[in-house]
């Protein structure tokens, strides 16, 4: 039986044994088309529904449920793509976790504190102060909820929405298909980090947190290459969405 081998002498292109073949830039232009896809319908879907008269709480579960059936949707894609073109998770960075996932423990609140001072920093020499509907809340919207939306079970599939699943593909698609493909070009680390968290911060379409995504996106990227494996962005990732959204929750929960 074959397998992938790891010997390499650049950190990140990790050569391919056997019957493996190594990821391509097509492969991550096709799930990006994908997900891409699946976000305009999710859009059009949602606006849609506001057309026909939907309330506003209408809509917002309807959207809710049409991200997780999203992610889902874009997780499932790129597991059937990898399997057809005998692409191993293994490549993507998806290798076994090791005791020096234990830096993590300073690099979270470190990466959080640089963030938190690039966008306030970002703020300040713009003049423009972050209001409550700019603050970033993991997709921008959860704020604009209301504590009128409050529902025990419908919080709860938000929080899993929010600091596993979107954290989950998100990751897989940028720091591992996206990433790995343009390392396998033999691109320089610091443009492939850089690259990524340019797509990263634009495809949460929000003009005024662009530094914020951006900031972010370059944290992980630092983070997948200093580990050479994918956990660590997606647990660093999962952690502030955690983080952020829960604050959120919990601020509307109790103006209820």
């Amino acid at each position: 039986m074959t397998k992938e081998t790891h010997e390499t002498s650049t950190p990140g292109r990790h050569t391919v044994a056997g019957n493996l073949r190594p990821l391509t830039l097509s492969d991550a232009l096709f799930i990006f088309s994908v997900a891409i896809l699946g976000g305009l319908l999710v859009f059009i879907i949602a606006l849609g529904a506001v057309r026909a008269g939907a309330d506003k709480h209408t809509a917002l579960s309807l959207v809710i449920l049409l991200l997780t059936v999203h992610g889902l949707m874009v997780l499932g894609v790129q597991a059937w793509w990898l399997r057809r073109r005998r692409i191993s998770w293994q490549q993507l960075g998806l290798r076994r976790p090791t005791p020096r996932l234990l830096h993590l423990l300073w690099q979270i609140p470190v990466l959080l504190v640089s963030i938190a001072l690039i966008n306030m920093g970002f703020f300040v020499l713009t003049g423009r102060a972050e209001s409550p509907d700019d603050a970033p809340n993991s997709d921008g919207w959860l704020a604009n909820i209301g504590p009128d939306f409050f529902h025990p079970a419908m919080w709860a599939m938000v929080l899993l929405l929010i600091t596993l699943l979107v954290p989950l593909w998100e990751e897989v698609l940028l720091r591992g298909v996206l990433y790995q493909s343009l390392r396998n070009r033999g691109w320089h680390l610091s443009l492939v980090i850089l690259v990524s968290s340019l797509v990263f911060a634009i495809m949460h379409l929000a003009p005024p947190l662009l530094p914020y995504y951006l900031a972010l996106g370059i944290g992980l990227g630092l983070l997948r290459a200093f580990h050479d494996n994918l956990w660590a962005p997606f647990i660093a990732h999962a952690t502030l969405n955690f983080l952020v959204s829960g604050t959120v929750i919990l601020a509307l929960v109790g103006s209820v």
